[in-house]
């Protein structure tokens, strides 16, 4: 909770500072399907903080990886599918995109698991 409290604080004082609106997207997401003290809205605020992190910055790999974690739990596979492929042409060597994809393939979130 302290990290997101603190990336909240970065993205106020520099509101165009890509990389932290992407931590801040992945950890929204993070909270919210690991139950790790959810704020309201959760998924909302982390597909706000990635848009606003791929808005800054169109070629930074993190933000599109922050905005496929978004997608995924939210249950939008179709848009999760483009954002992660996109983490990856922009980098190659990405293990995290490639086992998020890769893990997606295998287990998809449905219903339940999607509204979490």
């Amino acid at each position: 909770m302290s990290a997101r409290i603190a990336l909240e604080r970065t993205v106020e004082l520099q509101p165009r500072y890509a990389d932290a609106w992407a931590a801040l997207a992945h950890s929204c997401a993070s909270m919210r399907t690991g139950a790790f003290n959810p704020q309201p809205n959760s998924l909302d605020r982390a597909l706000y903080a990635a848009e606003r992190a791929v808005g800054l910055d169109p070629a930074n790999q993190l933000a599109h990886y922050a905005l496929a974690v978004a997608h995924y739990f939210r249950g939008d596979l179709g848009a999760f599918r483009a954002a992660a492929e996109r983490a990856l042409a922009l980098n190659t060597r990405d293990g995290a995109a490639m086992a998020l994809l890769g893990s997606s393939s295998a287990t998809p979130v449905t219903g339940s698991a999607a509204s979490r």
